[in-house]
């Protein structure tokens, strides 16, 4: 009797950026893990713009800022209040203090949506990074590896950086 054993599948990894690979984690013949990194790509400026977005998301100062400001326009909008009902100031003069704990408020408001807004870009420059670390989609084991580190990935997505078979299970083919 004659068999062919071949792996379930058998995959081309490609990366999903034009970028310079900066290091291929794995050799021919290794056995890998789904998840497992594969691949890093050339990542400064991704690294540098993730960074940037993070620390711009969790920056409050601007938020306390403007609940203080909040805080103390009401405090005078009440003084006011209770002075013009004394006949101490002009119904003008507590109006004014009105619209300025308005403005507090609409401040307040605008810091508020500008942190909501710093938070997505930095999940949007955490998914552009993680975009530049190709990873194992099955367990299995790299049949081949084709370009190196300082090789271009993806400058034409025809050229896959390494090939993968996933070996459990194997079909097994007897012929009678």
């Amino acid at each position: 009797h004659d068999c062919m054993i071949f792996p379930r599948q058998q995959i081309e990894i490609r990366s999903p950026v034009e970028a310079m690979i900066e290091s291929v984690r794995v050799k021919r013949g290794d056995s890998v893990t789904k998840g497992q990194v594969l691949v890093t790509l050339e990542s400064g400026p991704e690294r540098a713009a993730f960074a940037l977005a993070q620390s711009r998301a969790q920056a409050v100062g601007e938020i306390r800022a403007a609940k203080a400001r909040v805080d103390i326009t009401l405090k005078k909008l009440r003084r006011a209040e209770e002075l013009v009902k004394q006949n101490f100031i002009s119904v003008n003069a507590r109006d004014e203090a009105e619209a300025e704990h308005n403005l507090a408020i609409e401040e307040l408001r605008r810091a508020t949506e500008n942190q909501k807004i710093a938070y997505h870009e930095a999940k949007r420059a955490s998914e552009v990074l993680a975009m530049r670390t190709i990873r194992s989609p099955f367990s299995g084991v790299v049949v081949e590896v084709l370009l190196k580190p300082g090789e271009f990935g993806a400058i034409t997505f025809k050229d896959p950086i390494l090939k993968l078979a996933e070996i459990d299970p194997l079909h097994v083919e007897v012929i009678l």
